[in-house]
């Protein structure tokens, strides 16, 4: 069976690129991080909020490929 959608290599590089771009933005917008008492913490709530973040952006991506896929297959209609 032929499988569709985005491959694991193609998903990896996505889900790394769009954790390290958000969580070093995340950084960058919350100067007092490293003035807190909770400092690890904090920093671990950052990293989840971008692993999340970057998991839906992952499952979008591939999404929109699966669409792109289906319709291309004629499995569902081009609208």
């Amino acid at each position: 069976m032929k499988k569709i959608g985005l491959n694991h290599e193609i998903l990896s590089q996505i889900g790394m690129s769009e954790f390290y771009t958000d969580h070093l933005n995340r950084l960058d917008s919350t100067s007092e991080i490293g003035q807190s008492n909770n400092f690890s913490a904090e920093w671990n709530e950052l990293a989840f909020e971008a692993i999340i973040k970057s998991v839906a952006v992952m499952i979008e991506q591939n999404n929109n490929e699966l669409l792109k896929q289906l319709k291309s297959a004629g499995v569902l209609p081009d609208q």
